[in-house]
């Protein structure tokens, strides 16, 4: 199997200039994603940005105005039965247990009660008994909406908002369960948020939506580089001040680029730095710390 081969054989979902206009308004605009097995994908944005519209049109809930959708490399509609999805508030009937809205739903889904056993032991729900849906904590709901997008053992999951409104323990828990998912159930995901610092927590990818466009795509550890604590320096010989620093910060933490040098993951004052490139000779131009938060970065990219 050649390289193309592999990579289409990896691909989960791929969206391609998708748009979705209601009369005037674009509430898609030629948005194209390619999600690939294993991944967990952000997709960030303000409330309205789009995210779950996105997320509608790709399961068929709402009509593309234009382009392309394929799941698993096939416009094959039989392959939805491999994706699982909760968009916006789980469809969980209050008056019944974890293991009776599970049992109801694979009537719709597919489920033996062997995997409805090992969902609510995935999920964190095997032990609550005959209590009812209804006097669960936000949380709890929240992992049974997920407990019922995954009857039917589905490859890929798609979660819009899953911890809006959830105080911190459940944020918490559907984090840990999403994590749980992805590394032992193989299970990729595509996860919306508008909350950047939580889905840092987890996400291996992330698209920025805003307006109905996706304005960039990135990946955790590009997201982290750019967040990331660090010394900027510019000297009247940056060649030269690289190669005196060189010998004092480990090969990893520090680059070269064409204006500036750029150290990471350091503690030292800025000083140090400076009494180092001055005793060898070197002129300093600038020498500052840089960093930004997570929802730092949320701001710039959509204001």
């Amino acid at each position: 199997m050649g390289q193309k081969e592999i990579e289409k054989a990896n691909v989960v979902l791929k969206a391609e200039h998708l748009s979705k206009h209601y009369g005037m308004k674009k509430s898609l605009d030629d948005v194209s994603i390619t999600i690939n097995k294993g991944e967990i994908y952000g997709l960030i944005g303000k409330n309205g940005a789009g995210k779950t519209t996105f997320m509608k049109t790709c399961l068929g809930m709402v009509k593309a105005t234009s382009g392309t959708i394929q799941f698993f490399d096939s416009d094959d509609i039989n392959n939805l039965r491999k994706v699982g999805a909760l968009i916006e508030n789980p469809s969980i009937i209050g008056g019944m247990s974890a293991r009776k809205n599970l049992e109801i739903f694979s009537k719709l889904y597919g489920g033996t009660k062997e995997e409805i056993d090992h969902i609510l032991e995935v999920v964190g729900l095997a032990n609550v008994g005959k209590r009812k849906a209804k006097k669960f904590s936000l949380g709890m709901r929240q992992r049974l909406g997920i407990a019922i997008a995954m009857l039917g053992n589905p490859k890929f999951l798609i979660l819009d908002e899953p911890i809006n409104g959830l105080d911190p323990a459940g944020i918490k828990e559907v984090r840990d369960l999403i994590l749980k998912l992805n590394k032992e159930e193989g299970v990729t995901f595509l996860v919306s948020s508008h909350l950047l610092d939580e889905l840092g927590k987890i996400a291996t990818k992330y698209g920025f939506i805003d307006n109905g466009r996706l304005i960039e795509e990135i990946t955790a550890e590009e997201l982290k580089e750019d967040c990331e604590k660090k010394m900027i320096i510019g000297t009247k010989s940056n060649q030269q001040a690289y190669s005196v620093l060189s010998q004092f910060v480990e090969e990893k933490d520090i680059r070269l680029t064409e204006s500036e040098i750029v150290i990471v993951n350091h503690d030292e004052d800025i000083s140090k730095y400076n009494k180092i490139l001055v005793d060898n000779g070197i002129e300093v131009n600038k020498l500052y710390n840089k960093s930004q938060s997570l929802e730092d970065y949320f701001i710039k990219k959509v204001g």
